[in-house]
């Protein structure tokens, strides 16, 4: 996890997730070597800064980013693979480790994440859901 993401969830032991990453003890934080390119700092913020530059650093490692403009950015600046929430638990569904997908992304939703409704109709649709 960067370290930016970290500080961002962090800031507030209350914001949700942020009990379950203090408790995740295989979850490492790391921050970027790389100085964040003018392109990422006047449009992105540090968190999506700093996991597009620790990707790159890892050797075009797949970055995890729901956010539309650094999900774009990653993909056509860095050339990066690119995944984000509903995808991963999509790839955890298909993969057997979930049941299903819908009650995760609405109580992602009910506990402050945002995810449009019209995605989380798509993503199940796609499912079989």
């Amino acid at each position: 996890m960067p370290a930016a993401v970290w500080k961002e969830v962090m800031i507030d032991s209350s914001l949700p997730g942020a009990s379950e990453i203090l408790a995740a003890t295989w979850l490492e934080h790391a921050t970027a070597q790389l100085w964040p390119d003018v392109l990422l700092k006047a449009e992105l913020g540090p968190g999506e800064s700093e996991a597009i530059l620790l990707a790159v650093e890892l050797g075009g490692s797949m970055v995890l980013l729901d956010e539309r403009k650094a999900r774009r950015i990653a993909r056509v600046v860095y050339h990066l693979p690119v995944r984000g929430t509903i995808g991963t638990l999509a790839a955890a569904k298909r993969a057997g480790l979930v049941k299903a997908v819908r009650p995760l992304l609405e109580e992602l939703s009910a506990r402050g994440y945002f995810i449009a409704k019209a995605l989380i109709d798509q993503a199940c649709a796609e499912l079989s859901e």
